[in-house]
């Protein structure tokens, strides 16, 4: 029922396909929570790659946290910067660092 509400695909009593369904389900409900936080879910082609982007940003947002609070942000960003192999620039600040951060892994 709602899958038929959200325009989704009703595969209930296929085979088995009820997963599929919940599958269906469970990304549209959190596709929108995810456009929310820049990340462009349905572009992305599956819930695995939506997800796996969603848990790298929020691994990235836990380093700003935790570095930010023993005084340490920008060497824990040079370090991100690092093993993305993208340039650092220390001027920027740290907003602007987790951004391009971001959209590194987005694209």
């Amino acid at each position: 029922k709602e899958c038929v509400a959200k325009g989704l695909p009703n595969m209930v009593g296929r085979n088995g396909e009820r997963e599929e369904s919940l599958r269906w389900l469970v990304a549209a409900t959190f596709c929108n929570t995810w456009e929310l936080r820049g990340v462009p879910a349905e572009r992305l082609g599956s819930l695995e790659a939506a997800e796996a982007l969603v848990e790298q940003a929020d691994r990235l947002e836990a380093v700003v946290l935790y570095s930010d609070m023993i005084g340490r942000t920008h060497a824990a960003m040079a370090a991100e910067y690092k093993k993305l192999g993208v340039p650092f620039d220390p001027n920027l600040d740290v907003a602007d660092l987790v951004q391009r951060l971001k959209d590194v892994m987005l694209w």
